[in-house]
């Protein structure tokens, strides 16, 4: 609906009028029809719309895209002036921004003509325009409270005020005005109102295009970053795409698997029909399975695959494929079923060891070190130290608990100690390799001789001190240090 701010006569325009005259039809004197005159320029003509269609359908951004409109239709209407006002947070308050068409019928740059709260308040016709077409044909008829300084500023006589606005959100609205007081024909009215409303729709447009974009840009940089493999492919299992983290673990780069088969090439020769098969069977549920991947350089990966289906905006059907490395996992599950076959294979002959020092039988004793000698040839190049670091010194086997009391005594300068030496201690843990006993105070020597059994006959270990660590016991500090045997000592003083 518009409202019309200066009665006028309801007359012919002139332009009106040139508009009905070029429909006419002429004839000569022979009868022959004449070709029509050239369709003269105004809101109706062919190259008008065609204009605005160009301007709709264009990608530019929506501040060019507006500010471009607003001149193909105030050319549209023979309006010298154009203006774009854009509404700010505050309430009743706009921004315009006017072009002009100079002699030359060029037109001039963009420029702000006002701002917020200028002369003390806003752009009154555009704030008025709010939701209504506003058609102003002489400003100096308006009332004084209508009057507009920025517009009067301008020297605009008439204007045509249209609300730009789309699923309830205020754009603002675009003016066009005129240097000397003119009539705007209903058909004219009808004509920018229905442009503007297409307007709307491809600002809208672009705006969800823009919304599109960025999600997918978002979307495209998480996967590209995440740790997870993926890879999308044809239901045939025809390569389509893959992620950063794909090209890192396979080693091969995108342009290089495009259009090859996933099976064929991330799958090792036994499992290329189970992985193929598993592709083509996807159709509502993911499949997962684990399986090993071949890479580019020879390596052998264990992932962990679900196989899901997907379905793009345009319909076509695609798999998608991801994957987690749990090489490592697998590689540690196995070294820890190998420690327990050691433990296992060990723990027979730890109980008798154990039994035999106890009892103090020291030829039973000197049996089980033996058979321990024989079935403890470890690796001890990858045993983890105290503090989590690889320790190559350190023991591998795992000690059982032996919490009973030993003799052991300090080497020093490499002399034996004699049988006053040795001090009882409480034995914490005994290994095939080592023994861990509790001190009162710090270790005096690098080096203990540790005794297994009783008497005379009592079998001499020669353990190195490799760790050392404070604790609490007993509600007391004591220092806890574990040693690795290094050799039997077979003539050592009696008595101890």
């Amino acid at each position: 609906m518009a409202i019309q701010l200066c009665a006028t006569n309801a007359t012919k325009s002139a332009g009106s009028d040139r508009r009905d005259r070029s429909s006419e039809i002429a004839w000569d004197e022979s009868g022959a029809q004449e070709s029509s005159p050239p369709e003269a320029a105004g809101p109706t003509s062919t190259l008008t719309f065609c204009a605005i269609a160009e301007v709709l359908a264009s990608q530019l951004p929506i501040a060019s895209l507006m500010k471009r409109f607003a001149e193909v239709v105030s050319d549209a209407l023979d309006c010298r002036n154009c203006g774009l006002a854009v509404r700010t947070t505050k309430e009743e308050s706009v921004v315009l921004n006017m072009s002009r068409r100079e002699a030359k019928g060029q037109r001039g740059p963009w420029r702000q003509v006002s701002t917020p709260n200028e002369n003390g308040g806003p752009v009154t016709i555009h704030v008025r325009s709010r939701g209504t077409t506003l058609v102003i044909e002489d400003f100096a008829k308006l009332s004084p409270d209508l009057f507009d300084p920025i517009l009067a500023k301008e020297q605009i006589a008439s204007a045509i005020v249209v609300p730009l606005k789309q699923s309830k959100i205020d754009y603002g609205s675009v003016g066009l005005y005129h240097d000397v007081p003119r009539k705007f024909s209903a058909e004219e009215v009808r004509f920018i109102e229905n442009a503007c409303n297409l307007l709307m729709i491809a600002v809208e447009r672009s705006w969800l295009d823009h919304n599109l974009r960025t999600a997918n840009r978002l979307q495209e940089t998480v996967l590209q970053s995440m740790q997870t493999v993926y890879a999308v492919m044809r239901t045939d299992g025809q390569l389509v795409d893959i992620n950063r983290a794909m090209e890192v673990l396979s080693g091969f780069a995108r342009e290089e698997i495009i259009g090859r088969y996933f099976a064929n090439l991330f799958a090792i020769a036994s499992e290329v029909d189970n992985i193929a098969a598993v592709i083509n069977r996807v159709d509502a549920d993911a499949v997962m399975l684990e399986s090993r991947m071949p890479t580019k350089h020879g390596e052998i990966r264990q992932v962990a695959w679900t196989f899901a289906p997907m379905t793009l905006p345009n319909g076509q059907r695609r798999c998608l494929a991801t994957g987690v490395d749990i090489t490592t996992q697998i590689a540690a599950v196995e070294r820890a079923e190998v420690a327990q076959r050691e433990i296992d294979k060990n723990r027979d002959v730890m109980l008798a060891l154990r039994a035999a020092i106890d009892g103090g039988d020291i030829a039973q004793i000197r049996r089980e070190m033996t058979e321990i000698d024989k079935r403890s040839k470890v690796d001890h190049s990858r045993s983890p130290s105290a503090d989590g670091n690889i320790d190559r010194k350190r023991r591998s086997n795992a000690r059982l608990e032996f919490s009973t009391t030993k003799l052991v005594a300090p080497i020093i300068d490499g002399k034996m100690p004699s049988p006053g030496d040795f001090v009882s201690v409480q034995c914490i843990d005994l290994s095939v390799g080592g023994i861990s006993f509790l001190l009162p105070a710090a270790p005096t020597a690098p080096v203990y001789l540790v005794a297994l059994g009783a008497g005379a006959d009592a079998l001499q270990l020669r353990a190195e001190v490799r760790n050392t660590r404070r604790i609490m016991h007993d509600d007391q500090f004591v220092f806890r240090v574990g040693c690795q045997f290094k050799d039997r000592v077979r003539h050592i003083p009696s008595g101890g």
